[in-house]
């Protein structure tokens, strides 16, 4: 690959939470013209290398165009790939969606991916999705956005985590019904493929 030539490329972590939120994103938007290129954890890519210097991941490349970060790289391919769009179209929801996203890697995704997993706090941020849920088919709005993106895939996690679900009906129903959408399924990778979505407690 050399700068300048290069068609969309994704380079994701081969076995990441972040890499399976973008491909399901991918595959959600059908963006077949996308090259992904699975980096293992702890090698090199030399191809990355020529773009990213620090070896980020998740790195999206554009001909000239190189971003990194899960949240850059999501916006950016929305933006670009704008049917179904993933984000509010005005100013007010996008602040709103992006807050949500915001409690959602700290409140939620942090504790349970800390050496020392916080089950506290994990079921504390399952009850306030939960309740945030409500009726709703999705999280925000009436169609699925990226705050479903970045969500059902972590808690298609949880019980890899060793984290038992609580007694948050309307959530579970709601990952239960999400992740049987062919996109999820298409873009789950060997590894993930083994996980489920346990019953609650």
């Amino acid at each position: 690959m050399t700068p300048g030539n290069t068609g969309l490329t994704l380079f994701t972590d081969a076995d990441d939470l972040d890499g399976q939120r973008l491909r399901w994103l991918v595959a959600e938007k059908g963006i077949e013209t996308l090259r992904h290129v699975p980096v293992s954890a702890g090698q090199t890519n030399e191809d990355l290398l020529v773009f990213n210097a620090r070896h980020d991941l998740p790195t999206l490349v554009e001909r000239s165009l190189v971003v990194a970060g899960i949240d850059i790289v999501a916006e950016y391919l929305d933006a670009r790939y704008p049917y179904p769009a993933m984000m509010a179209s005005d100013p007010a929801g996008r602040a709103r969606m992006r807050m949500i996203l915001r409690t959602l890697q700290l409140d939620l995704e942090t504790p349970l991916l800390a050496s020392r997993r916080r089950a506290k706090d994990v079921d504390a941020a399952l009850h306030l999705f939960d309740d945030l849920l409500g009726r709703r088919k999705y999280m925000v709005g009436g169609s699925i956005t990226l705050v479903d993106i970045y969500l059902l895939p972590l808690l298609w996690r949880l019980g890899h985590h060793g984290h038992r679900w609580p007694k948050v009906p309307a959530l579970h129903d709601y990952a239960l019904r999400l992740s049987q959408r062919p996109a999820f399924r298409a873009c789950l990778n060997r590894r993930e493929a083994t996980m489920s979505l346990e019953a609650p407690a």
